[in-house]
Parts: structure tokens; sequence; C-alpha cells
């Protein structure tokens, strides 16, 4: 799955893979992405880094992926920064 997050106006692309159950199997960014990434860690959920609001579309999107052959997708979320702000 292919994350994206606004740094200002720029777009900062972020790759985050995911099992079946929604549970991070790697992650990945370029320098500038590395900020966004830094607590994302392997084995775990994205749920407290996803934006309450755009948490079920994050899952109906993955769930779509999922579900698919060959599928891929590109979404925008809001993304938690350093102490829980969005």
């Amino acid at each position: 799955m292919l994350e994206s997050a606004e740094q200002g106006r720029q777009t900062v692309p972020v790759e985050i893979v995911l099992d079946a159950a929604g549970i991070v199997l790697c992650v990945d960014a370029g320098q500038d992405g590395q900020r966004l990434i830094a607590d994302v860690a392997e084995g775990e959920s994205l749920a407290g880094h996803v934006h309450p609001d755009d948490y079920d579309f994050f899952l109906w999107s993955a769930q779509w992926i999922l579900n698919g052959r060959q599928r891929e997708q590109t979404i925008q979320l809001r993304w938690a920064r350093p102490g829980g702000r969005f």
C-alpha cells in the first residue's frame, strides 16, 4: 500500500506493506519521509497513526486491495505527528 502525507504543500511518498489483518509487514520512505514513519514498527497496527475520521476509509481501501489480484492504490490520509497531533 502506498501512503502519502502532505508536508506543507509538498507530498511525501511513504510505502507501507500490510498483511490481511492490517499489521505492518514493512515500511519504507525516502529521506523526506523518514520523520513520518519514525514510530511505525513492523508487526504493529497503524490505528494510532491514521486520523480517526480517516480510519474507516483506510480500512476499506486496505480490504479492496487485499480482495483483488494485482491491485494497488494511492490514498491520502491525515497522519499523526509526534505527540498524537494531526
